[in-house]
């Protein structure tokens, strides 16, 4: 009896013990964790859900791929996609901004505004910010080119990913602009012809 009273006592002592143990903090996941990759033209990117779409993933580290950096629009359409995956267009672009803001412009696009936190969808170098979307945009710019030379504007101001059909001019363009101020649908004309911009690459969950 002893014996088995001793028993239920140290069962309780050790229960109580390990209940008082101080709880340890909820380590964050390391960003890898979050992404998930799709092989496009024999490379592979990283890819994050938002809401309803994956899109490809921003990544700037050595060890992922990021943006594909700023593709020549006549380059466009060599794209070799997996079944689903598509180049976004501007629809695919408000349903993204959707996530955050549902203003629209007098156009019906949608736009946000700092105030309602662009930088979700923009690369920060502190990787456990928790908000963040991990679309990870980069301030690209975009290439026009005068004379012959290519010559970058607006790069670290904004980025401006090509969100429809390039012209056949190459004087106008529809991209989805992104920086700290502002994220949505912008067209460009240009006086000279407007040569490379951003890409990423989407598909419906």
């Amino acid at each position: 009896m002893k014996t088995n009273l001793s028993q239920s006592l140290l069962i309780v002592l050790i229960c109580f013990l390990l209940s008082c143990k101080k709880s340890e903090p909820v380590a964050l996941k390391p960003y890898d964790a979050n992404y998930g990759t799709v092989v496009i033209n024999n490379t592979s990117f990283r890819t994050i859900d938002i809401g309803a779409q994956t899109w490809t993933a921003g990544f700037p580290y050595a060890h992922g791929s990021g943006d594909i950096g700023l593709i020549h629009m006549g380059y466009v359409n060599g794209f070799i996609l997996p079944p689903g995956w598509r180049i976004p267009k501007i629809a695919d672009y408000n349903i993204l901004t959707a996530n955050l803001s549902a203003k629209k412009d007098a156009a019906g696009n949608n736009y946000a505004t700092a105030a309602d936190g662009i930088d979700r969808l923009l690369y920060r170098s502190d990787i456990s910010y928790v908000p963040s979307f991990f679309f990870n945009g980069e301030k690209g710019g975009y290439l026009y080119a005068v004379a012959g030379a290519w010559i970058p504007h607006d790069k670290g101001l904004y980025g401006y990913y090509l969100a429809d059909e390039p012209s056949n001019s190459y004087f106008h363009a529809t991209t989805y602009r992104l920086g700290d101020d502002f994220a949505g649908i912008v067209r460009l004309d240009g006086r000279d012809s407007l040569v490379s911009f951003d890409i990423r690459f989407v598909k419906d969950k």
